[in-house]
């Protein structure tokens, strides 16, 4: 580990997670997989080797039952498959959840809390994390060759090269899979959580909120509608504190920020004219929107909704119920159902029907929950994480699908590990801990 000001940070653990959050495909072509399968091994190793500390820094019993729940509707979900005739593969998301993901958030949780590390840290790392997705992305729209190298690299893991030489021209800038969609998604994210722990004292993250916004809204135009729900996540949670001085500079902060946006564009056009169009369209889009104005993007991409929403377009009988066991992302699917889409809610309900939806979003409010309830976090921390997923959730599964593994999920679990299965911060006491992983003294709650 090296420091950072006062703050100890770990550059494997960082490496790792940058690995599986945005999977790139760094190693391609000779390795064309998820990067989890890089991660899952090690992560496993690791745990059994420290089994005494991970009993003894996690809620080992909630993590089980997590484990088993998601293993249940795993095994739903392909019995469906098999009765109705459709892939098992669309649910191998599930898989990473339990395999990957969920070992790789438990080893990152318990090797801080082997340094008497927590919450506090474990974000530090996260938001390091998207600071060096930024800095891909920062450096492949500067620099062209930076760019193409990185194009290269995406088009021998296996995306189009017809739409990756296209999308390059304007953005899919940076080195991850899903640059266009929740790899931006999240940076838009950690901006929100950056600004938070900026107005909430750690000043030095009010640094970060502009770098990771950028990052975020250069690739995808749908990180402005989360970075300003995370921005008014941030504004309910402050209001909590009845910290009136606090809240009068949130907003200000916030003003300043978005003029400062302003004035950037010229700089973007100044480097790339093509990504300019590209945003300004898209932010006269948003705005025409909000002003109660039709757009070409907005009243298409309702007008989907309208559309899907209306009943011809549900499952009908039992399969409205249990599902049919599959997406309804076009292909196959739509000429056997007769209809398709991208948006998550349906395909959710396509997937598994009611009982699916009712477990899966049930089982995510729940987390929500103890999230803002976690021993670890101050109470307007909590609020604002629990706001802040749940709006990011309302918007990503109307966009797309949440519920896969995705750079989203992944963050998410991880943020679990230290508040819900964890739930202990810096210098916080903790039953059974051995003599030698004495924690370091208190150290602020988030």
């Amino acid at each position: 580990m090296i420091k950072i000001g006062k703050k100890m940070i770990s550059i494997p653990m960082i490496l790792f997670m940058y690995l599986l959050i945005y999977n790139p495909p760094i190693l391609s072509p000779l390795f064309t997989s998820n990067s989890a399968w890089l991660v899952m091994i090690p992560s496993v190793v690791y745990l059994l080797l420290n089994w005494k500390e991970l009993k003894a820094f996690v809620k080992l019993r909630t993590v089980i039952w997590t484990e088993v729940f998601l293993g249940v509707v795993f095994a739903y979900l392909m019995v469906l498959s098999k009765l109705n005739g459709n892939p098992f593969s669309q649910h191998g998301f599930f898989a990473y959840w339990m395999a990957a993901d969920i070992p790789f958030a438990l080893v990152c949780w318990v090797a801080l809390r082997k340094r008497g590390l927590g919450v506090s840290e474990l974000l530090d790392h996260i938001l390091w994390t998207g600071l060096l997705m930024a800095a891909t992305v920062i450096a492949a729209f500067l620099i062209p060759a930076v760019k193409e190298f990185f194009t290269e690299k995406t088009i021998a893991y296996g995306s189009s090269k017809m739409i990756a030489v296209k999308l390059s021209a304007y953005r899919n800038f940076g080195l991850a899979a899903n640059l266009t969609s929740t790899a931006a998604y999240v940076q838009a994210i950690l901006a929100c959580v950056a600004f938070w722990r900026g107005v909430r004292g750690k000043h030095l993250w009010l640094i970060a909120f502009p770098v990771l916004a950028f990052s975020a809204n250069i690739n995808a135009r749908v990180s402005v509608y989360l970075l300003a729900a995370g921005m008014a996540a941030v504004g309910i949670a402050l209001l909590f504190t009845k910290d009136w001085k606090r809240i009068l500079a949130y907003i200000g902060i916030a003003l300043g920020f978005a003029a400062a946006a302003y004035f950037g564009l010229g700089l973007v056009r100044f480097v790339n004219p093509m990504t300019h169009e590209w945003l300004t369209r898209g932010l006269e889009q948003v705005s025409t929107f909000v002003a109660g104005e039709e757009t070409g993007y907005s009243d298409g991409y309702f007008g989907e909704i309208a559309w899907m929403l209306s009943p011809d377009h549900f499952p009908k009988g039992l399969k409205l119920i249990f599902g049919a066991g599959t997406e309804i992302i076009g292909g196959v699917v739509e000429e056997k159902y007769g209809t398709a889409s991208d948006i998550g809610f349906m395909n959710d309900l396509w997937r598994g029907g009611l009982v699916y939806c009712v477990a899966m979003y049930g089982t995510y409010l729940l987390t929500l929950w103890r999230m803002m309830r976690s021993k670890a976090v101050r109470r307007e921390t909590g609020i604002f994480w629990a706001v802040l997923w749940l709006f990011v959730f309302g918007i990503v599964n109307f966009k797309g699908m949440f519920l896969i593994h995705s750079d989203l999920t992944v963050v998410f679990i991880l943020l679990a590990a230290g508040l819900v299965w964890g739930g202990y911060d810096s210098g916080d006491p903790v039953p059974d801990v051995p003599e030698s992983f004495k924690p370091l003294p208190g150290i602020q709650k988030e």
